[in-house]
């Protein structure tokens, strides 16, 4: 086992913070409990790809047990140095606060444990070190929770939410799974790697004395954690990384260039044509001690570039300081995207109307049994049932005859 002592003030504060809260929370879910409102319970499952029962906290809304209702689910990530039950629960707390003031759906809510050793967390990444978080959260959990539990299994009726590393997570997550989700928020996350090298001044100060600890400071222990995510070595004893720098504070290509196989934004840039499939919602504290807001604003310039609209924050704070204040900005932005395409429904040649010239698309698309493309698959299929068949084709029919309707009204 490795101790991890020193310079952890982040952390710590962290900690405080949740402690100062925990009063606060514990109060609110048990009148939640007495007004039959939600409930947040924690339970286990096993996870074939980490071979490991793994925890999780839910949010089951008010009345589940007494309906047949089936529900949108919001998968929130958490961060670095902390599982599914610590730091985060105040998210219960707001869900059910806005819900009680009719801003929110009933929607389940689940916080899945992604912490590893021998760090402090797995960044939901698959690697040698961690094991197969990737897939733990992507098939063994969700088909968990959709087997489990009354949600509705469709993409647009799923998100996925985190912060920090989780921030990171949701981003990442949420492009290469396009097929399973509908709308991401990120909240003060890394999403672009080139932005890392800000971090190395700060990761060489702690290095004052001479050697690469995890124990030499937040920095030191961040960059060993996604080491262990993103260049993992078994044979590297006794950290079983490899850091991306030497000790003359300059990246290492060979092993840089397995972190930027993770990197969300060059992801995205090899995921252009699914992009408009997505609801985006983005947002960092302006002080933020790992300078995140930059990797928010980049990301956000990107989406600007392609036109792709989301909603974009930067904000008063740190990285800690507004984590409970910024969840109502990301649920209420979830809660829009529940059941609604982020494109327009019918439009299969991508010019923002439903003409005609769709119709015969839809009609090529039926009879070879092809898609001409991914966003074509997606706008295509009208009653959200994953294929595009002949009912696909009277829905849309049905739409451009409305459209037409409405033209003549005038």
């Amino acid at each position: 086992m490795i101790i991890l002592i020193g310079n952890m003030k982040d952390l710590f504060v962290q900690i405080i913070h949740s402690m100062k809260n925990f009063t606060k929370i514990l109060t609110a879910l048990t009148l939640n409990i007495l007004l039959g409102q939600s409930s947040v319970e924690v339970n286990y499952f096993y996870s074939e790809s980490l071979d490991v029962q793994c925890g999780y906290t839910i949010q089951l809304p008010d009345g589940y047990d007494n309906s047949d209702e089936h529900y949108p689910v919001l998968y929130f990530l958490h961060g670095f140095g902390a599982n599914h039950t610590l730091f985060y629960g105040e998210i219960h707390a707001v869900y059910d606060s806005l819900s009680n003031a009719g801003q929110l759906d009933d929607v389940i809510i689940v916080r899945p444990d992604g912490s590893a050793s021998p760090y402090l967390g797995s960044f939901y990444t698959s690697s040698d070190l961690y094991g197969n978080f990737e897939e733990y959260i992507i098939y063994d959990l969700i088909n968990h929770i959709d087997g489990t539990y009354r949600s509705i299994d469709h993409r647009l009726y799923r998100g996925i939410s985190g912060h920090s590393m989780g921030g990171y997570g949701s981003m990442k997550l949420g492009i290469k799974h396009y097929d399973k989700f509908g709308a991401i928020s990120s909240q003060s996350g890394a999403l672009v790697f080139d932005n890392l090298t800000d971090l190395i001044p700060d990761l060489m100060n702690e290095t004052w004395w001479g050697f690469f600890l995890p124990s030499n400071g937040p920095v030191s222990l961040f960059m060993f954690g996604a080491s262990g995510a993103f260049s993992p070595n078994l044979n590297s004893i006794p950290w079983y990384v490899d850091l991306p720098v030497n000790y003359d504070g300059e990246l290492i290509d060979s092993v840089y260039a397995h972190w930027i196989e993770h990197d969300p934004i060059r992801i995205a840039l090899d995921s252009v044509a699914i992009l408009p499939l997505l609801e985006y919602y983005i947002d960092c504290g302006n002080a933020d001690a790992y300078y995140f807001d930059e990797h928010a604003d980049d990301f956000h310039e990107f989406l600007d570039s392609l036109n792709i609209e989301h909603e974009f924050h930067i904000y008063d704070g740190d990285h800690f300081s507004q984590i409970n204040s910024r969840f109502p900005y990301s649920l209420l932005h979830h809660n829009e995207s529940w059941g609604v395409p982020s494109y327009v429904l019918g439009d299969l040649n991508e010019n923002g109307t439903v003409t005609q010239l769709d119709v015969m698309s839809e009609i090529q698309t039926i009879m070879n049994n092809e898609f001409f493309d991914i966003f074509s698959s997606y706008s295509g299929d009208m009653d959200f049932n994953d294929e595009i068949d002949v009912i696909d084709l009277l829905l849309l029919n049905d739409e451009i005859g409305d459209l037409n309707s409405v033209s003549y009204s005038y």
